[in-house]
């Protein structure tokens, strides 16, 4: 219902996509997770959220590859992005610590 809900919306920004990605990572609906996140940086191509939600649907669609790279680019614009101080950063600065840990062991496997 709530994947639903949030397909009804006319227009999501980042924030909205990174919610939705994540509500269907939950559902097993990695194809369409990589699809928002994907839009997310067609728009925004650091976006701290849509790098981390493509990390994670790649991931979980078996593409390891594609996850690590993702992640290395994560780590690239962490600081850069945390700078610009979005609201959708500081209203979600409890998934950062998660998502560093990730990068930090698919981002820089090499």
């Amino acid at each position: 219902m709530a994947i639903a809900a949030y397909g009804l919306v006319e227009t999501l920004d980042a924030d909205g996509r990174f919610h939705w990605a994540l509500l269907h990572l939950m559902g097993q609906f990695n194809v369409e997770a990589l699809e928002n996140a994907e839009e997310t940086l067609s728009q925004q191509p650091d976006h701290l959220f849509g790098l981390a939600t493509a990390g994670d649907a790649s991931l979980a669609l078996g593409d390891s590859a594609s996850a690590r790279e993702y992640y290395r680019r994560w780590l690239d614009a962490y600081e850069t992005e945390m700078a610009k101080n979005l609201v959708e950063y500081q209203e979600h600065e409890g998934v950062f610590p998660e998502m560093r840990a990730t990068a930090e062991v698919l981002g820089r496997n090499d």
